[in-house]
């Protein structure tokens, strides 16, 4: 309720100083009036000259409702609705540790007053630009819940809806075939199949086919300014290290990062099945895939082209670390949290003046990101004892 009131006063802030723009949510808005009414989604701006819409057409469809709305009065809706999840996602991403059974400094409110603070500028700039980002990590978290529950039908069709928003998260999928998730994949194939044929409904076969088409090569155009992110691991890594050696790296550098990272993550989820073999606790397999689910969802904006508020993403991670940090005072760990945490706050410039520039150059928020999923990985492989 609190974080909520904040949220509301600062809507009433931005509108007294008229920064009520939600420019983001204006693409939604006026792309899914073009969508109504017959004209051009795809390859045109709505709003700012960046403003494109970079969806599948099956996203459009929530949102055309809001479009018959004033869009004053549909940009103030959507804000609230978004302010009601800040809340949820943040009490979600700590009940989704109720797995752990750590004890009672588990359930402290301050766990989620301290990740709002950490995450309060991915929060802020969410609900400026009134994205969807916020609302598909709720979900994510839903479809996570779902599995635990062995309810994989839901939430293969919940994760397709997710992935026709934003198909970054198809990096889940490889987890979920070596974890044996065949009805969720299978559901999450009947849901894409449904996702495509929906928008059929209200214009036809072959317009829909068009329409995906102009969005699987809005995505290439898009991607196509991948060395324009320096938050991201390739170019931390490159500016840190490969520049010395290789002038310009193409695709195949990108390539090679992602294979080596894959790699990582393969060896990660194999060391758990050992375990899991080995040990006779039977909550140890949901206690892994929570794990590995949530770390995977981190990786993604340090791994493609993506705006500063989805590092958002991280928030269940750093719940995480909160909760461990409450359960052990390790000193270490809380200096070394804090410095990854004050790199990942984003937008230091009101803190560090015009130094903030060179961390912001440097790549401070991606590093800051990539220190949170190593704290969160070293507490979970080295403290798994204590943990459990």
């Amino acid at each position: 309720m609190i974080v909520s009131l904040l949220f509301f006063v600062l809507l009433l802030l931005q509108n007294f100083n008229g920064r009520f723009w939600m420019n983001d949510f204006k693409v939604f808005y006026l792309a899914a009036k073009a969508f109504v009414a017959g004209e051009p989604v795809y390859h045109h701006a709505f709003g700012l000259d960046s403003g494109h819409f970079k969806y599948s057409p099956f996203a459009l469809l929530p949102f055309v409702p809001l479009s018959f709305l004033p869009y004053f009065y549909a940009k103030l809706l959507y804000y609230l609705i978004c302010t009601c999840f800040i809340s949820l996602t943040i009490i979600a991403s700590k009940r989704i540790w109720d797995v752990l059974p750590i004890g009672k400094s588990q359930q402290s409110i301050f766990i989620l007053f301290i990740a709002v603070i950490i995450a309060g500028g991915h929060l802020f700039r969410e609900m400026h630009l009134g994205n969807i980002n916020l609302l598909l990590l709720f979900a994510l978290l839903t479809v996570l819940w779902l599995v635990r529950g062995n309810r994989d039908q839901l939430a293969g069709l919940l994760f397709a809806f997710v992935l026709l928003f934003k198909p970054h998260f198809i990096v889940l999928i490889p987890l979920l075939v070596l974890r044996k998730k065949w009805k969720m994949l299978i559901s999450m194939l009947i849901g894409l199949g449904m996702g495509f044929l929906i928008p059929a409904l209200f214009v036809g076969f072959t317009k829909d086919l068009s329409l995906y088409s102009e969005w699987f090569s809005t995505i290439i155009t898009h991607n196509n300014y991948f060395f324009d992110q320096r938050d991201t691991i390739h170019i931390i890594f490159y500016n840190s290290f490969v520049k010395y050696f290789v002038a310009e790296p193409g695709i195949g550098y990108i390539a090679t990062m992602i294979a080596i990272i894959a790699l990582l993550i393969l060896v990660f989820v194999l060391w758990n099945f050992k375990n899991e073999k080995l040990s006779s606790d039977k909550n140890l397999p949901k206690i892994n895939f929570t794990f590995e689910f949530l770390v995977l969802i981190a990786l993604i904006p340090s791994l493609v082209l993506t705006d500063t508020e989805h590092f958002m993403f991280s928030i269940p991670l750093v719940v995480f670390i909160l909760i461990y940090l409450f359960t052990s005072k390790n000193l270490a760990l809380i200096i070394a949290s804090s410095i990854a945490f004050f790199f990942y706050l984003g937008h230091l410039g009101d803190i560090l003046g015009n130094a903030s520039d060179v961390i912001t150059k440097l790549g401070g928020l991606g590093i800051g990101n990539l220190l949170i999923i190593g704290i969160a990985l070293y507490v979970f492989i080295t403290k798994k004892k204590e943990l459990l």
